[in-house]
């Protein structure tokens, strides 16, 4: 087979196969793809058997973890694909992080209830743990829709950028493999605005914890953090092997390095733990929410309501017998002077 320093071509399985043998190929794609799928009917199972009714938001949250897991995978299909897999994780990265702040306004009963009286903002979160001692700023209707604009402005850009790698593969654009490459210019150009995506993200997950206790409100939001983090952090190290060359490239491939093949498993093994939490914690029932509480005190109000009615009734009925007893008592008084 001809070698090339990039691939001009699209590298498929038939292409691995011959370099690496049956017996490496065929195992692992019978063990990730055993994984995978049994993470799929995991989260279907937990969404099914859940006592409690489940949203589209949180049916999404829950398969989030199996998607990210799929997508993974992939590029033990066609490792050229490595590019476009990590732009697509970051996408449903941010998107899972949208869904958990709509989630969490829904929870609450609505935007009129996410600032709570008397509230200050917890900015002191990381990167920025120096403001700790500085005054916390009151927390106002303005500044939450602030805390919303980096995550909606980073999911419209991350699919813009999918879109523009997509259009650059199209016209024959060959994959990156260094730094410096035309495919990987508009990922670095996001860097600032997911930077700041995940600074608003924190913060507002540090306002609501407190307010949302029984729906595992910490768990549901880091975890999803943990996942970006994850998938950003194992990329960038094996980007640094590859480019150290202390992972060889394949026989026959020069285009196809090792470490291309390793990522993916290592980022699904990363991903387990994760998948199987996020299922179980929101089919878990939960002890109590927000939106619960706004419902019990509106319905106490109307009890309280009824209770009222029924005892000015009763006053106004004791009113009325008093009322006759007395008008009794009166012609009885003059019957009584007439005899």
């Amino acid at each position: 087979m001809e070698t090339t320093r990039y691939c001009n071509r699209s590298v498929g399985p038939k292409d691995l196969l011959d370099s690496l043998g049956v017996s490496v190929l065929v195992p692992g794609y019978v063990v990730v793809s055993s994984i995978v799928t049994l993470l799929l009917f995991y989260a279907l199972w937990h969404r099914l058997k859940s006592e409690r009714r489940i949203s589209k938001i949180e049916a999404y949250l829950i398969l989030f973890p199996s998607l990210m897991a799929v997508i993974s995978v992939l590029p033990l299909v066609s490792p050229l694909l490595g590019q476009m897999v990590s732009i697509v994780q970051d996408l449903l990265c941010v998107t899972a992080m949208f869904a958990y702040m709509k989630h969490t306004k829904s929870l609450l009963g609505g935007s009129k209830h996410l600032v709570a009286d008397k509230s200050s903002c917890p900015f002191a979160v990381p990167p920025l743990c120096c403001f700790a001692k500085c005054k916390k700023p009151k927390m106002t209707r303005t500044l939450m829709k602030i805390l919303f604009l980096p995550i909606q402005f980073i999911v419209v850009l991350n699919f813009v950028v999918l879109l523009v790698n997509c259009s650059l593969a199209y016209n024959g654009f060959p994959p990156p493999k260094e730094s410096s490459d035309i495919p990987n210019i508009p990922s670095y150009m996001l860097i600032p605005f997911q930077i700041s995506a995940l600074y608003t993200y924190k913060v507002f997950m540090s306002y609501f914890e407190a307010r949302l206790r029984g729906s595992f409100p910490r768990t549901r939001g880091r975890l999803i953090l943990v996942t970006f983090i994850l998938c950003k952090s194992t990329g960038g190290i094996f980007q640094v092997l590859e480019s150290k060359e202390v992972l060889g490239y394949l026989d026959g491939l020069d285009c196809v390095n090792f470490g291309q093949l390793l990522l993916p498993v290592v980022q699904l093994g990363l991903l387990l733990p994760v998948a199987l939490i996020i299922p179980k914690v929101y089919t878990k029932k939960w002890q109590h929410t927000i939106q619960q509480a706004v419902e019990d005190i509106d319905k106490a109000m109307i009890d309280n309501g009824k209770c009222d009615t029924k005892l000015e009734e009763g006053h106004e009925e004791r009113r009325e017998e008093e009322e006759g007893r007395g008008e009794g008592d009166e012609t009885q008084s003059m019957m009584a002077d007439k005899l």
